[in-house]
């Protein structure tokens, strides 16, 4: 439960406690039922501190876990479900690296087991990757088909995790892409349930959450979650937000004959005119210019980038708002932020200064990089940077 809130470091200290006392008492139980009963707990408990450990950024950790559970879970057929569970771990952080073809042959062994035992929650994450990978792959079609798995796991079960939210954005941009209203709206309700029940499961941290990070949210735009939220799992749902989207819904149900006007006022994308092979050209080359880190380059602007795509200004900036929900500056500064986060919390430059850190990511004034960095993680870098030392000794494996 502390870790589904997203209480992880909490979370740790309680399986912390599992991990030794299990692995005690199935090396030297004999009886066969009891050593059985004892080593799912000590795999179940070696599986989410892996899960924790990536949800802290301590990925060299959760990898090393994940290698042992797969290691010792490989020839022992009694233990098929939890060495699912490694492979999607697995899987997913093969994923977050970009390495798409190791993470879609794990993801994809990880299924049949977690089919069989009825675990549709871990079930949902693994199709919602799989789509991911094949999205990110060019696999589109297929992609959509994995989508709706996870929404017909959330139609059954009324069950979802703040992950898997942006599964539903995905299938509303798809469906709007096709023109097909009826599937768009669809969608669209799927959302608002979504959000209602991600709500109501986190009522009880929401001041707190909203404190410290702005949650933006728009059905035609990518939601503007920041990279810390994500990695923490608390993406929280305001309740004006759900309120917005019941009316809307309601308005919608009263003017079934005016559906189109109204999902364009629901949408409200700035891209609207741009011809979608441009808007998937243009896309498919600042996806690219992310991945090669072109952000950190110091020069960079507007009008540089545009011509670079061999488009104009307008209709990169215009790309850039539908696309990521937000204004090209803020854009750029986001990647430069986020490329410094991740690396303080993978343990490098934690002995720049904050000048040094400004230089990194291409931010030329320091005040301006400090008050940034204060944006995204309530912290000043220097303290950020004094607790990251911190907290990698104290989990130095």
């Amino acid at each position: 439960m502390k870790l589904y809130l997203g209480y992880n470091e909490q979370a740790l200290k309680n399986i912390d406690k599992c991990l030794p006392w299990f692995e005690k008492m199935r090396m030297e139980e004999s009886n066969n039922i009891l050593n059985y009963n004892y080593s799912k707990g000590y795999f179940n408990s070696l599986h989410l501190a892996a899960v924790v450990y990536s949800r802290l950024g301590i990925f060299n950790k959760a990898d090393s876990l994940i290698r042992d559970g797969i290691h010792q879970t490989a020839t022992q057929t009694r233990f098929s479900i939890e060495k699912s569970y490694f492979l999607k771990s697995k899987g997913i952080r093969a994923f977050q690296q970009m390495k798409y073809r190791d993470a879609l042959e794990d993801l994809q062994d990880a299924v049949p087991e977690l089919k069989k035992a009825d675990d549709f929650a871990w079930l949902a994450v693994v199709y919602f990757y799989i789509a991911q990978t094949m999205d990110k792959t060019g696999n589109k079609e297929k992609a959509i088909s994995y989508y709706t798995k996870v929404d017909s796991i959330y139609t059954k079960r009324q069950f979802v995790l703040p992950e898997l939210r942006e599964n539903f954005i995905a299938l509303i941009a798809y469906y709007r892409s096709k023109n097909d209203t009826k599937e768009e709206l669809y969608y669209t309700r799927q959302l608002t349930k979504v959000d209602t029940d991600l709500f109501s499961s986190f009522r009880h941290i929401t001041p707190k959450v909203l404190k410290n990070w702005e949650t933006k949210t728009g059905l035609s735009k990518q939601p503007v979650f920041t990279n810390r939220m994500i990695k923490y799992g608390l993406i929280i749902i305001s309740s004006a937000a759900a309120l917005c989207f019941t009316v809307i819904i309601f308005r919608m149900r009263s003017k079934k004959n005016n559906l189109r006007n109204i999902s364009d006022r629901l949408f409200y994308t700035t891209a609207s005119s741009v011809a979608t092979d441009l808007h998937e050209k243009i896309s498919q080359k600042l996806e690219e210019f992310e991945q090669s880190k072109g952000f950190l380059d110091k020069g960079i602007r507007l009008p540089k980038l545009a011509s670079k795509f061999g488009t104009n200004e307008k209709y990169l900036s215009n790309i850039v708002h539908t696309n990521k929900g937000m204004s090209f500056h803020r854009y750029i500064s986001d990647l430069r932020i986020r490329y410094i986060i991740d690396a303080l919390d993978n343990g490098e430059f934690l002995n720049y200064t904050v000048q040094g850190l400004a230089d990194e990511c291409g931010i030329a004034s320091r005040q301006n990089f400090s008050k940034l960095f204060k944006e995204y993680t309530n912290r000043r870098p220097t303290d950020y940077i004094a607790e990251k030392k911190k907290q990698l000794e104290k989990y130095q494996p």
